[in-house]
């Protein structure tokens, strides 16, 4: 195939026709040209870091990104013309992009332990596997790629790696019985691919049944704390202000990217980037994390163990680098854009409220009634004994008075 350099514009020609390219600088010059071509082609096409799409589309249905749609079109119309071929209806498969890449699928399968020996590891997960037992856990520890460790941290030692990778406590669906407040509740979770801490916050009340309510431990997501230096490794460009090659992710962030398909640049957050670095907020001045709104909770009756509501937040985020050479990313700077944030919502049934009533409160109140009958009883007949004691005291003295008289 010949390509008429002569007829080819001034940019291309000096990538793609210039015969004394070579070494890391001739290598620089070629990819901040591309960068240029890039940056004119997304201006020229409207195609932006930014696009409109429908909810249904971003998480279940999938969508094209117009970054390829466009580009990659008109770019191999343009390559067609430029070679003097016509491109007879060619085109490319172009992928979908959706948030939910497990939609019409079954979830992982779990074994978890009884508690028959324990009580307090009722439900504990031990190990998952996937429907087509293709991909599992290492026992009760997380694959090795999904938190590999950090060689250039000195200070995390191999305890620390796998303390990362370690699955505590349950899965959320229930815990172990007779919850104390003081209690550090563990939970695996699926959507952080981690576990997380829980801590007793208030007192709470649902459907008239009270319980115990627990908020996630913000200390998880602290990567100063030697104890999370296990979800820590080194940047792959400049964030905030943080440095390529720094070895964490500012606090407040989680980096999912390696426990996804397809490795994309996601990290996940409270909505509103609550509890994150003010750095991390900064770039949204109109964001307000409020506790209230922003918080994970898990509502529980102590007793049973059993959820009696929750509300799991949690905010997707893309992380972005700016790109000097291309327009439209030339503003932007490099941090964590949010694409949407989830609030997925448990609130336990009537039936089980039911249960819990029969079963648990009902004996129990009706235990204080007879307790509390009993010993009102048992007081009012030592009162009255007393008072006729005092009675026929009183009486025998006058008669032995009478007597003597």
């Amino acid at each position: 195939m010949y390509l008429d350099c002569e007829n080819l514009p001034k940019q291309i020609q000096s990538l793609l026709c210039n015969n004394s390219t070579n070494g890391s600088s001739d290598f620089n010059n070629i990819m901040n040209e591309i960068m240029n071509l890039i940056g004119t082609g997304m201006k020229a096409w409207n195609v932006g870091p930014f696009v409109k799409v429908k909810v249904n589309d971003l998480l279940f249905n999938g969508y094209k990104d117009p970054i390829f749609t466009k580009m990659i079109t008109n770019i191999l119309d343009i390559v067609s013309g430029l070679l003097g071929k016509k491109n007879n209806g060619t085109t490319f498969d172009f992928p979908t992009v959706a948030l939910n890449q497990n939609n019409n699928t079954i979830g992982l399968i779990y074994t978890v332990k009884t508690g028959k020996f324990n009580y307090t590891e009722v439900g504990q997960t031990y190990s998952f596997t996937n429907q087509f037992k293709n991909f599992s856990s290492s026992g009760s520890y997380l694959p090795n790629e999904w938190w590999p460790g950090n060689d250039n941290l000195k200070k995390c030692t191999k305890n620390d790696i796998d303390n990362a990778r370690l699955m505590k406590g349950t899965n959320g669906d229930f815990f172990s019985p007779f919850l104390e407040k003081s209690d550090i509740l563990w939970l695996y979770s699926e959507d952080l691919c981690r576990s997380v801490s829980f801590y007793y916050y208030s007192d709470i009340t649902v459907k008239n049944v009270p319980g115990y309510r627990f908020i996630v431990n913000d200390n998880g997501f602290n990567y100063s704390l030697p104890d999370n230096c296990g979800y820590c490794y080194p940047l792959d460009g400049n964030y905030y202000s943080y440095k390529k090659g720094d070895q964490c992710l500012p606090i407040g962030l989680t980096d999912i990217s390696r426990c996804t398909n397809e490795n994309p640049p996601l990290v996940l957050s409270n909505p509103h980037f609550y509890g994150s670095e003010e750095d991390v907020f900064r770039l949204f001045p109109r964001f307000i994390p409020t506790e209230v709104i922003d918080q994970t909770t898990l509502d529980i009756e102590p007793t049973t163990g059993t959820v009696l509501s929750a509300s799991q937040k949690i905010q997707i985020n893309v992380m972005m680098k700016q790109y000097t050479n291309i327009s439209v990313f030339k503003l932007m700077k490099s941090g964590a854009y949010p694409i949407c944030y989830v609030n997925e919502t448990f609130l336990i049934d009537d039936d089980t409220i039911s249960q819990i009533n029969d079963q648990l409160l009902d004996p129990k109140n009706l235990v204080k009634i007879l307790s509390f009958s009993i010993g009102v009883g048992l007081g009012a007949l030592l009162m009255v004994l007393s008072i006729i004691s005092c009675l026929v005291l009183k009486c025998y003295k006058n008669s032995d008075k009478k007597k003597e008289m």
